[in-house]
């Protein structure tokens, strides 16, 4: 499992084998390992993050990618505190088993559990384009706002109390099972 991450249903463990530079490209995949340590961990996936290296209050962070269909892949960049759970900043595709193409999630976590969802985040989802293809994908923090866009196209704006007010750190990721359900 992730280290200093639970998610209920992943099925992998955190590899830096799986996170690549090649060609100026950074690639971060995930496959079945050869002999899993544990059997219920039997994938090896890709995440790196800047935990205790760098973070950032404000700013803009851009980024120009693709993400190949996988059934049971969710991919995701997102952003929280070093000292605690929220709040939580994250653009995330979602690859379910048996759809053809993935659905993009534009999440803002502003606090957690017992709270219901709708008091606690808001998202956005697009689906009906085919996120293999290449796309920019945006957040936009300012003191007063958040914005999240694709190819340009804002999708979801947060503004007032929930504007995090504190740095974040970024992680990358490719994680199996969990939410988008087993591969």
């Amino acid at each position: 499992p992730y280290q200093g991450f639970r998610r209920t249903g992943i099925l992998n463990y955190a590899s830096s084998d799986q996170v690549k530079v090649e060609g100026g490209f950074l690639r971060i995949s995930a496959v079945r390992s050869a002999s899993p340590a544990d059997p219920a961990y039997p994938y090896d996936a890709g995440f790196v993050d800047t935990l205790g290296k760098w973070s950032r209050t404000y700013g803009r962070i851009e980024f120009r990618a693709r993400f190949p269909f996988a059934g049971g892949v969710w991919y995701a960049i997102w952003g929280r505190p070093w000292t605690q759970s929220f709040p939580e900043i994250d653009i995330e595709i979602i690859n379910r088993p048996g759809d053809a193409t993935g659905q993009l999630y534009f999440v803002h976590n502003w606090a957690g559990e017992p709270l219901p969802a709708d008091l606690r985040r808001a998202y956005v989802m697009r689906q009906n384009a085919d996120w293999s293809e290449w796309h920019t994908y945006t957040i936009d923090w300012k003191p007063d706002s958040i914005s999240w866009a694709v190819d340009g196209a804002v999708a979801m704006k947060a503004t007032g109390e929930h504007v995090p007010k504190l740095p974040v750190y970024w992680m990358i990721n490719s994680w199996v099972g969990g939410w988008p359900g087993n591969p």
